[in-house]
């Protein structure tokens, strides 16, 4: 029995409100946000258990895709990645007003139910666009409560949640994990993607050697062109680089 997507109405007048509100929970919701979104959350972690039960214990990576849902290059991104998962949250996710708040109440329930039957030690999480929000809500959980090493990394993420917080991402993604990697263009036409984050060592690709060959997928931009890099020539150059210089705040230009 899996979600089904009904655009639970929201007012727009109460939205408005969110954003600029002090944060009091695990989602930072602030308790104006928490009441209009309680029963949309709700539903989506009880549809999450229900879909991913069971299912993900024998796993180490989890792939979050964007607001595309799977496509040829996420496939791609898994055949790279041994032992890893693709999450396709895109049933569970509203619209623009409440898609980062779903991606979050998705990524914290995935992190419950690894904590309940998971024996592992070592867990990455990625997110793509406004997969981000999934993933990085997965590693903060995972990290703060429990002594897993947790790994995130964000491809050209979103980091607007909801109208007046653009900058959410800037300061929240990868501040609670192991290691927190970003990896950007500073050109692409996709807003709040564009910036480095300062809790991610971030990796920005958009003078990269490899990007001449690229082509995105139709209808696609090249706000794709950081997953492809990750999948495609990430784990070459990073042996060229000392890891140990992966640090929070540092910008390597590729």
């Amino acid at each position: 029995m899996g979600f089904v997507l009904s655009n639970n109405f929201v007012p727009l007048s109460a939205l408005l409100l969110l954003c600029s509100i002090a944060t009091t929970n695990s989602l930072n919701l602030s308790s104006i946000e928490s009441t209009l979104l309680k029963s949309r959350l709700s539903q989506i972690r009880k549809s999450i258990r229900e879909d991913y039960k069971n299912i993900l214990n024998d796993k180490h990576t989890f792939i979050f895709p964007g607001a595309g849902g799977i496509d040829e290059l996420v496939m791609e991104l898994q055949s790279t990645i041994p032992d890893s998962k693709i999450l396709d949250w895109k049933k569970y996710r509203g619209n623009v007003l409440t898609a980062a708040f779903d991606g979050e109440a998705v990524g914290e329930t995935i992190t419950d139910l690894l904590l309940e039957g998971c024996k592992q030690q070592t867990f990455h999480f990625i997110g793509i666009s406004v997969g981000a929000f999934c993933a990085n809500a997965a590693a903060t959980s995972l990290f703060r409560f429990s002594n897993k090493e947790v790994y995130v990394t964000l491809l050209d993420p979103f980091c607007g949640r909801g109208i007046f917080n653009p900058k959410y991402g800037n300061q929240h993604f990868g501040k609670y994990a192991t290691r927190a990697i970003q990896i950007l263009n500073t050109d692409d036409p996709v807003p709040t993607t564009n910036d480095p984050l300062p809790y991610c060592c971030c990796i920005d690709v958009t003078n990269s050697k490899h990007r001449a060959t690229f082509v995105p997928l139709p209808g696609d931009s090249m706000h794709s062109w950081p997953a492809a890099y990750f999948a495609r020539h990430y784990e070459q150059d990073i042996q060229n680089l000392n890891t140990t210089l992966l640090e929070r705040g540092l910008v390597i230009t590729i």
